[in-house]
């Protein structure tokens, strides 16, 4: 099947369901959050409790076992993390033919939109303090041999001037029989990860009418622990050993800069 019609038949099999949807006589539908390459995400009621959760949905397109096995990993991820930054596992189940991960909802605003579509600014101090709370609770999540693979914007929740962490659908873990190689890369990969955050959080100052863009260690001016730091994250320098090394020297920067 040809990349058009496979991106068609998708847009005729996968229609939301409509908001009101009552799911499995336990779930009502209030609005949807969006989709993904797997999954069909909703915001919905808990019918005992009345409270908030996420219902992500199999896409109807994804029908194949492997397609199924997939999606449910993120239940076997979820069920391994209890972090309050992280949502918690609720129900998994399937329901008139569809696949559903039930999970808590977790409050605040998308960083994706702070940063692109509000075009909030963070100053230097205000970046570095939410990459340590995200390096802080993947320090954590790498003691449990979780590893994300996919920290990007529009995977982080802001709430009360820290972030959340959302979406383990592509997290790998220690249990999938990964080698200690894997286990280092993939570790890695999420400090790689966590320091992009941290250069589209440090860009949103940033103001040029320059038509050439240049290397960012000269588009922005930054304290010097910073520049080192980030140099690290991203693999420029020598890489931080581990998220609880990275964490302690996001601290350590914390204290020497002044905004």
């Amino acid at each position: 099947m040809t990349t058009f019609f496979r991106s068609l038949y998708r847009k005729l099999k996968d229609h939301p369901l409509p908001v009101g949807t009552i799911i499995n006589e336990a779930y009502r539908i209030t609005g949807h959050l969006g989709a993904g390459s797997f999954g069909l995400a909703y915001i919905a009621v808990q019918s005992e409790t009345d409270s908030p959760c996420v219902l992500k949905q199999l896409r109807p397109s994804r029908s194949k076992m492997d397609d199924q096995k997939q999606f449910l990993h993120e239940v076997d991820v979820l069920k391994m993390i209890h972090h309050p930054a992280v949502p918690r596992y609720l129900d998994h189940f399937t329901n008139a033919g569809r696949t559903f991960i039930a999970m808590t909802y977790v409050e605040g605003e998308n960083l994706e939109d702070v940063l692109f579509d509000q075009k909030r600014a963070f100053s230097e101090k205000e970046s570095l303090k939410l990459i340590t709370d995200v390096v802080g609770v993947v320090a954590d999540l790498h003691l449990h041999e979780v590893f994300h693979g996919d920290l990007r914007t529009p995977n982080m929740i802001l709430r009360h001037g820290a972030l959340s962490i959302i979406d383990f659908g592509l997290a790998r873990t220690g249990s999938q029989g990964l080698s200690e190689e894997q286990k280092t890369r993939h570790a890695l990969e999420d400090l790689y990860d966590a320091g992009d955050l941290l250069l589209f959080l440090l860009y949103s100052t940033f103001q040029t009418k320059r038509k050439k863009a240049l290397p960012w260690t000269e588009e922005l001016t930054l304290h010097p622990a910073t520049t080192t730091l980030l140099k690290r994250l991203l693999g420029i320098d020598q890489p931080f050993h581990n998220a609880i090394e990275a964490e302690e020297a996001l601290k350590s920067t914390l204290t020497m800069v002044r905004a």
